[in-house]
């Protein structure tokens, strides 16, 4: 069962030169050394019959791995495991269907219609709402949003996150089939953990990789923004963006016990300029070298744009501080 695995323990031996019990890798920024990962090798051979969702539960115990909240880090777990199994380190139990005697489900409407375009003036929309997603209700229109009108769908967000909804005020007081009891939507936003490495980010800051482990949960990243289709109104987003900044530092620290002092995201070259971000004042460091969580998938990604936005004055002092 484990002979590939038992390959890749002899060319760690070989190319790190000592008993690969000493030996340590790190994924997605943990470190795992090899008694942990023996540890986890063992419980798949006593347990074989068990599903991968359990062994990542059984991980997430065993190891502590929490999020500040206090929820197991599941999605976060469950990808390291993957690649540990890609990388022969495991076998990861194969994957069970239970498609025999399953009742056939319709598939599920749109939450959300699409409406003829229209353009607004900014005025009209005043003031902007960001409605914090906490009901199912509110997820699940986030999800649809995102999977039919963002061009890279709905996304999977590893470890801490905050998702909103975006809503306009109607001035004009007439009713819009968009429209809620929270306004005109218009689109939503996600914030979550910062990228592990990033050149243009980590020289922008000026930090060592001691104070980037230590300090780079106080970096979040925006990792999904979408202004609908049919809402047409000049400088809208980059008032999203501007506005949006103090309101989830604030939330975060609120949420998550953290309170960050920097922003950070990508804009995909071939498609955007990143004028909204310039506009909003984030401040462009940089482009991405095509990265993929794949490494086979690396020539197949675009460069992005890097933006960072400073929360407060201090950020680098902030940043750099480990003591």
């Amino acid at each position: 069962m484990w002979k590939r695995c038992s390959r890749c323990w002899k060319s760690l031996q070989n190319k790190r030169g000592g008993d690969w019990r000493s030996f340590a890798i790190r994924y997605i920024g943990i470190d795992f050394t090899g008694p942990m990962i023996q540890k986890i090798r063992e419980h798949t051979i006593a347990h074989p019959d068990a599903t991968r969702g359990a062994l990542t539960r059984f991980v997430c115990w065993d190891f502590g791995f929490y999020s500040p909240g206090g929820n197991a880090r599941i999605s976060t777990f469950s990808d390291i495991l993957k690649r540990m199994d890609m990388d022969n380190l495991i076998r990861l139990p194969k994957l069970k269907s239970n498609r025999a005697g399953r009742k056939k489900v319709a598939p599920k409407q749109p939450v959300l219609v699409e409406q003829e375009i229209r353009t607004w003036d900014h005025r009209n929309l005043e003031p902007l709402m960001f409605v914090l997603i906490k009901e199912p209700a509110q997820q699940r229109l986030w999800n649809d949003m995102m999977s039919h009108y963002h061009y890279l769908k709905r996304p999977r967000l590893f470890g801490p996150q905050l998702r909103y909804l975006i809503y306009g005020a109607n001035s004009k007081g007439h009713l819009e089939r968009s429209e809620t009891k929270d306004g005109i939507l218009l689109g939503a936003i996600s914030f979550s953990p910062a990228a592990w490495r990033l050149v243009g980010r980590d020289a922008f800051i000026g930090w060592d990789d001691q104070q980037r482990e230590k300090q780079l949960n106080r970096v979040i990243g925006n990792s999904r923004f979408l202004i609908l289709p049919w809402v047409q109104c000049p400088n809208l987003a980059s008032m999203v963006l501007g506005r949006i900044t103090k309101r989830v530092a604030a939330d975060w620290k609120v949420v998550y016990g953290v309170e960050p002092v920097l922003l950070e995201t990508f804009v995909q070259q071939n498609r955007f300029s990143g004028a909204c971000y310039r506009a909003a004042n984030w401040i462009e460091v940089g482009s991405t070298g095509g990265y993929s969580y794949f490494s086979s998938q690396k020539k197949k990604r675009a460069p992005k744009f890097i933006f960072l936005y400073p929360l407060c004055k201090r950020f680098r002092e902030e940043l750099c501080h480990t003591s």
